[in-house]
């Protein structure tokens, strides 16, 4: 096991690439869940406005319909 730890030389170089191919992971995992998310809010907030909009249509033709 501590041959595992024990790189000589090339300890700095070694650790440096494992810490940045671990930093890679996490980003490449999180970043797809953060886009997610904001087209999930972006979608909720277009529907809002598609449905208040529908809703001010009907509103707006019912009292310019004589009575």
């Amino acid at each position: 096991m501590s041959a595992l730890f024990d790189m000589g030389p090339y300890s700095a170089h070694v650790w440096t690439c494992f810490g940045l191919f671990v930093a890679v992971l996490v980003w490449d995992f999180l970043l797809p869940l953060r886009r997610t998310r904001r087209l999930r809010r972006e979608l909720a907030a277009q529907t809002r406005r598609e449905v208040a909009r529908s809703q001010a249509a009907t509103t707006d033709a019912s009292r310019s319909t004589p009575a």
